[in-house]
């Protein structure tokens, strides 16, 4: 669409990423539903996929050490 930002383009790699201003863009249209937040985040963050972070229990995060073990995935939102 014309006047729409396209999302960058890492030269080295061709992965595409979102520059911080659109994340919160992103994060601020979630209004009535900010349940939706830390599931964002984690796969920005991460490059999680919707299936592993839906799968996720807390047993599966070392906050201490910043390790998130995929130990299943789920399609069930």
């Amino acid at each position: 669409m014309p006047g729409e930002k396209e999302l960058a383009e890492d030269k080295d790699t061709g992965a595409l990423y979102i520059e911080r201003e659109e994340l919160d863009i992103i994060i601020g249209e979630l209004g009535s539903n900010p349940n939706l937040k830390p599931i964002i985040l984690m796969m920005v963050y991460t490059g999680m996929r919707i299936s592993d972070v839906l799968g996720l229990r807390i047993k599966d995060i070392d906050f201490k050490t910043g390790e998130v073990k995929i130990r299943k995935q789920s399609s069930t939102m």
